[in-house]
């Protein structure tokens, strides 16, 4: 299977500081990500792939000390993303066990990160629609 997001968004304001020095703001952002996976009985392999994009231009007499102060400015260019590999087995109908590692590019220093886990489905109160108002 193949699951996939995309998100945009445009922004534009004014950013300020204590002391009333101001900048124009004009900014876009864009995300996505994507996981093929394959189920093979009760094991699930799947990649995914995330990245974010943002392009922000900030102008005015602050817009250098501005950008800077609210973490807006991104002189790098840098976008980050992160990719990961996982398996996924349902020992139980509703146990299963998950591993990943994750490489991690969300910062300006790379993280490789491994992860077990155990997911655990269950109804803790059973609702219907007789008993609840």
């Amino acid at each position: 299977g193949m699951k996939a997001e995309y998100m945009g968004m445009q922004m534009d304001g004014t950013l300020h500081d204590a002391i009333g020095r101001t900048a124009d703001l004009d900014s876009e952002q864009t995300g996505s990500w994507a996981q093929p996976y394959i189920t093979i009985k009760d094991h699930t392999f799947g990649v995914r792939a995330e990245w974010l994009t943002s392009d922000n231009l900030i102008t005015g007499a602050a817009a250098d000390q501005l950008g800077t102060d609210s973490g807006m400015a991104n002189p790098t260019g840098f976008e980050p993303s992160r990719y990961t590999a996982v398996w996924l087995w349902q020992w139980k109908e509703n146990i299963a066990l998950r591993t990943e590692v994750v490489d991690d590019q969300s910062l300006l220093e790379d993280k490789l990160r491994f992860g077990v886990g155990i997911i655990w489905k269950q109804t803790l109160w059973p609702f219907n629609s007789k008993s609840h108002h």
